[in-house]
């Protein structure tokens, strides 16, 4: 899928960042490389987190790794063991508030990282009940404590009483393919008041977790009508509950939720040298989040850009500029 090689590109510049820094605003000065080398499953690496007792998880292409700062445990697909991963490939992740840690990629699961037995869930054609593709996006947490997967086939909601999933539609109209693409979700993220956002192949949306609902935009906000036909590859919230949001035609939108206003950004203006499309744009975890990434508080997103089809340059909210070259990380304060 396109959202992997976005996800591996700035999970793998996240976990090669080992920092010493005292500040949040002292920059990273030393980094740790892990890779295949080291013992993880694959270089290709969609997600990463942290568990409560600070080890670090990391979902790849194939399998799933446990980083102690010092060793790794891998996590495969184990034949006839129901408690293993159901699938090796793992795009997304989440850490809930019960300290679950959820996986998605071509299956669903959630694991107890203290005992790192996994319960997973399958797709099963004709179940209403369950989880509503094989094919999992993104997986965040509301306000409320309860778990919402964007899959290709829809926003499923988990009930942790019934272990069932309830999932929700766009509406129909515009025939097979429209209802595919509004309905195929490439990502989410939490804003506020009970709402989600949610992206999709067609459209940036608002979901309100209370009524269980899509909002449809008026006639006179027209700017909302404008994201709902916005084809968005991917997007991020960042600390002002703002959205930063890559199209698929490479553009990038600012999007001032309470400003109700949207800015396109001229992203070559932060790089001197040829950028021939938009990758996408992520959020990196912040001190609270990721206590080993101390360095990168200050940041709250990176966005990729491609250079001359080789290193990938990778801007952050406050202009500071990232590249990568093979499996080596750099940075600049100012601008290039």
């Amino acid at each position: 899928m396109y959202l992997c090689k976005i996800k591996y590109v700035v999970s793998a510049f996240i976990l090669l960042i080992y920092c010493h820094a005292a500040t949040a605003q002292v920059l990273p000065t030393s980094f740790q490389h892990l890779s295949i080398e080291n013992g993880l499953t694959s270089n290709h690496i969609n997600c990463v987190l942290q568990d409560k007792n600070g080890f670090i998880w990391i979902g790849t292409n194939d399998g799933l790794n446990k980083f102690d700062g010092y060793s790794i445990k891998t996590f495969r697909t184990v034949e006839k063991d129901s408690l293993s991963l159901a699938s090796n490939f793992i795009t997304c992740g989440l850490r809930d508030s019960r300290n679950r840690l959820w996986f998605g990629g071509d299956f669903l699961c959630f694991m107890n990282p203290d005992v790192e037995k996994v319960t997973n869930f399958y797709f099963r054609e004709g179940d209403r009940t369950g989880i509503s593709s094989k094919y999992i996006n993104a997986i965040v947490e509301d306000d409320a404590g309860k778990i919402w997967i964007g899959t290709r086939n829809g926003l499923c909601s988990f009930d942790e009483t019934t272990r069932k999933f309830t999932t929700c539609f766009q509406d129909s109209s515009g025939g097979k393919s429209a209802f595919y693409a509004r309905n195929f979700i490439t990502g989410l993220a939490l804003g506020e008041q009970g709402l989600l956002w949610v992206s999709t192949l067609q459209g940036l949306h608002q979901f309100n977790t209370t009524t269980r609902s899509f909002v449809a935009p008026s006639h006179r906000d027209t700017l909302l009508s404008h994201l709902a036909r916005l084809s968005v590859n991917s997007f991020c919230r960042d600390k002002m509950n703002n959205l930063w949001i890559a199209s698929s035609d490479s553009d990038l939108f600012y999007f001032n939720v309470k400003q109700n206003s949207l800015d396109k950004i001229n992203y070559a203006d932060y790089c001197n040298t040829s950028v021939s499309a938009l990758l996408g744009i992520l959020p990196v975890m912040n001190r609270e989040e990721f206590g080993w990434l101390q360095g990168l508080t200050a940041l709250s997103f990176l966005i990729l850009l491609p250079v001359n089809g080789k290193n990938t340059i990778m801007i952050s909210s406050t202009l500071k500029v990232w590249w990568t070259i093979k499996h080596n990380v750099y940075s600049k304060t100012n601008r290039v």
